[in-house]
């Protein structure tokens, strides 16, 4: 068996779990995060979709293939002026096969983190934006 989390809302206390048999579905059912564990107790694969509107995010060619920290300054430097927070308080990202760079506040990562990590099971977090696919 296998779930998609979908979040409610960007408190990220309600969701949607959708819950597969092969490619059948099971159930769908509305938990609060606190719930999560036994509810997914049968899954062995975990697809975790992160609301977009908790990431920054931008096109981003990496023509010199800078990789780590200096990728991340790289990109937080062409989108500094869109920044809200402060750049030591983000987690960086980037999809070299989408070009895409993110960022997510590290508080707000670590929230998902703390609730995904006593689960059992092989887990996928992908950012909501990332389901449009390249036509």
């Amino acid at each position: 068996m296998y779930s998609f989390i979908h979040f409610n809302n960007l408190s990220l206390q309600s969701l949607e779990l959708h819950t597969y048999a092969e490619s059948n579905l099971v159930k769908t059912e509305t938990i609060d995060i606190s719930s999560l564990q036994s509810a997914v107790s049968e899954s062995t694969k975990i697809y975790v979709l992160i609301p977009s509107q908790l990431f920054g995010y931008s096109i981003y060619e990496n023509a010199n293939e800078f990789k780590g920290e200096i990728l991340k300054a790289h990109v937080l430097t062409e989108v500094e002026d869109r920044l809200i927070s402060d750049i030591s308080s983000l987690d960086f990202f980037y999809d070299a096969s989408r070009n895409v760079a993110s960022w997510i506040d590290a508080a707000i990562y670590q929230k998902i983190l703390n609730a995904i990590n006593a689960l059992e099971a092989e887990i996928f977090l992908f950012p909501e934006h990332y389901l449009i696919l390249k036509h």
